[in-house]
């Protein structure tokens, strides 16, 4: 079973994603639907910080995430950084690629938040 959180910083316009555990099919959809809300009231151009150290998946297994990241590219997301270094982090870096984007991975949030507020 999996737990996750999902939350948007309108004033500092970031999304923050974590994850943890096991995702079934049905909380795959809850947790896409719970993005597509959340990236709805932040502007293009906003980051994401994306939490899974503590999440598991296997990469046949992935495919409902490469969606998450196409939202998220299509929505105008201009920074992704997620945290951890999942066993899945090639199959996610190169469909990052693919869609013009690249991902960096840092493995705590102090270091995430600190190559965003860079940018700010």
């Amino acid at each position: 079973m999996a737990m996750y959180e999902i939350k948007a910083d309108q004033e500092k316009n970031r999304l923050y994603v974590t994850l943890s555990g096991s995702v079934s099919a049905d909380e795959s959809v809850s947790i896409f639907e719970s993005i597509k809300s959340e990236i709805s009231i932040i502007k293009p151009g906003f980051a994401c910080i994306a939490d899974l150290t503590k999440f598991k998946i296997k990469p046949e297994h992935a495919e409902w995430m490469l969606q998450i990241q196409d939202m998220l590219s299509s929505s105008g997301m201009s920074q992704l950084i997620r945290i951890g270094d999942p066993m899945y982090r090639e199959l996610l870096e190169k469909h990052s690629k693919k869609e013009g984007y690249s991902g960096k991975i840092v493995y705590d949030l102090e270091t995430a938040l600190k190559i965003v507020d860079q940018r700010d």
